[in-house]
């Protein structure tokens, strides 16, 4: 393979220029050779200082960071299993303790960081703080937070947006005019029946396009709309998707707060309020209810909402295909194109063809159905804008560990400071793979006028071991290079310097040629030159902070 894909290709490219013998491209640096060794050895080391002389575009990036609180717990990712299936978001760290982020769904046997693999796994480089989720807040992509039920049970959520206001664990409700696309998950009501009987928390669709839940057991013929006593309004999130072309005003912008919220323990709720804990929709039962745990056994507080069908959609471009409420596919029915059914897996198939009759959707190959939705998946619940990665349900998924550190003098947790800013600041704990920091801000002067300054603010960072210690309180979006190993990622020009480097390095041992050791320097000089012109000339000019004594004579 020509490319630069991996390590060993760089250290290869390396012995070419020392004139040795290749590694062997299966074994890589765990060759049985002195030359696998010696390259082995200053590989990581050269490529860290490399990365760390030159603000390399591919290996800059940035991570949304909040102040750490005396709630604030860390990412604990498990190691990467070849037997654990991961979806889109999952977390993990392989032999080299670093961070990946699954790309894909049913991630089985991709091991991140190998040859091949890069359509599943990409190094991860967000947040390794975890915060207790607050619905008074709006989170950044990327961002991790977490629910705790108090028992010592969590879940933890990534954000897929930015000003993401919506409770992580809301179930998004379909919708006959949204377009899914595959992996998105949404719950579906069954229609209210005259006829059925309904128990406490049982929730229903109605006619009127709401969502009720009954309030009362024994709950016959009484229409949702008008029997307040009997129903409650469920307030839903309902994610619209954009229509196109856009025409005038009908920008799609999401919901501006969440329309449920996390349960808190001082809150006083009314009968027929909604509220959120342990990843699920609890209705409250009672007025003046305050401090009742919602899953506490024989509750006369509260009941769950119940009814609602979780589906994900296996395709993309999923429109108007109905969740629930689909026949029982039968031998005996020849279905129509589009015809939806569910099959004996309890998922749901469109047809393909018309004149469908007996070709069974689970086992079928593709030619007579198609799966649209399906309703078992190792994902959460949740709605789109949020993945839930981690808790009780997910095995594979990441943890959760306690922030044990020794705080330098004067600054955090957050939660301690009672307003004395002069004396108390805040730390950030540094995103995963951090190396160095960059520029935050390089492109400011892009638009000051005539020269002036480009009133780029001064920052009162301190980065002391792991942590940013600032005055600063609100979310800071990090910019700083990463310890970048994806080989497959890297710009090709600076692997072709790097080899260099490390042909410099490994020369004189293997050799024993100190003639040839100077006419590789010379060449790492102008390999490296050439990629750090072209890294410039794409990065383009950077602003520098402008000094106060010339700011004030503007």
């Amino acid at each position: 393979m020509p490319e630069f894909q991996s390590r060993t290709d760089i250290g290869n490219r390396a012995l070419q220029h020392v004139g040795a013998e290749l590694i062997d491209a299966t074994l890589g640096f765990t060759e049985n050779s002195k030359r696998a060794q010696h390259v082995a050895q200053c590989y990581g080391k050269l490529r860290q200082a490399e990365l760390q002389r030159t603000g390399w575009r591919f290996a800059i990036k940035r991570a949304a960071l909040r102040a750490i609180d005396s709630n604030t717990m860390l990412v604990d990712a498990s190691l990467w299993s070849s037997s654990a299936a991961y979806f889109v978001n999952s977390i993990v760290i392989n032999e080299d303790n670093t961070y990946w982020r699954s790309l894909i769904n049913n991630n089985l046997a991709n091991s991140p960081g190998q040859v091949g693999t890069d359509f599943a796994w990409e190094p991860y480089f967000g947040p390794l703080s975890v915060s207790l989720y607050d619905s008074s807040q709006a989170y950044f992509n990327g961002e991790l937070v977490y629910t705790a039920a108090g028992d010592g049970t969590y879940n933890v959520y990534y954000s897929n947006t930015n000003t993401n206001a919506v409770h992580p664990a809301l179930p998004n409700q379909w919708s006959r005019t949204t377009t899914y696309f595959i992996s998105q998950v949404v719950q579906a009501f069954p229609a209210w029946s005259n006829a059925t009987t309904y128990s406490q928390g049982g929730t229903v669709s109605f006619t009127d396009g709401n969502v009720y839940s009954s309030l009362v057991s024994g709950n016959l013929n009484h229409l949702p709309s008008i029997s307040l006593g009997y129903w409650a309004l469920m307030p839903t999130l309902t994610l619209q998707s954009q229509a196109v072309p856009i025409f005038g005003n009908t920008l799609v912008v999401g919901p501006q707060s969440s329309p449920v919220f996390e349960w808190t323990i001082g809150s006083t709720y009314s009968i027929g309020t909604f509220v959120m804990f342990d990843a699920s929709m609890w209705l409250s039962i009672a007025n003046n209810n305050t401090g009742n745990i919602p899953d506490a056994p024989s509750s006369i507080y509260w009941v769950a909402v119940t009814g609602g069908t979780l589906a994900m959609s296996a395709i993309n471009l999923n429109f108007a295909n109905n969740p629930i409420g689909n026949p029982v596919w039968s031998s005996l029915t020849t279905y129509a194109e589009d015809a939806l059914v569910t099959g004996s897996d309890s998922n749901v198939y469109i047809s393909l063809i018309a004149g469908n009759l007996n070709n069974n959707p689970i086992t079928d190959t593709g030619a007579h159905w198609t799966a649209v939705w399906a309703t078992s998946f190792p994902q959460g619940a949740g709605n789109s804008q949020w993945t839930q990665i981690g808790g009780s349900a997910f095995p594979s998924g990441v943890a959760l560990t306690s922030i044990s550190i020794g705080y330098p003098l004067n600054s955090g947790p957050i939660s301690g400071m009672n307003g004395q800013m002069a004396a108390n600041r805040n730390m950030y704990r540094l995103p995963a793979g951090y190396l160095c920091p960059v520029m935050q801000d390089p492109k400011a002067g892009s638009i000051s006028f005539l020269g002036a300054p480009s009133g780029l603010m001064y920052r009162d960072w301190n980065i002391e071991g792991n942590y940013i210690v600032t005055q600063d309180t609100a979310t800071i979006v990090f910019r700083f290079m990463a310890d970048f190993t994806d080989v497959s990622r890297m710009n090709p020009m600076f692997c072709e310097g790097l080899a260099a480097r490390i042909a410099e390095a490994v020369c004189e041992p293997l050799t024993q040629s100190t003639a040839k050791i100077q006419s590789i320097r010379l060449s790492y000089k102008e390999r490296m030159g050439e990629a750090r012109l072209r890294n410039a000339i794409e990065i383009g000019a950077e602003e520098p902070p402008m000094d106060d004594y010339i700011s004030t004579r503007f």
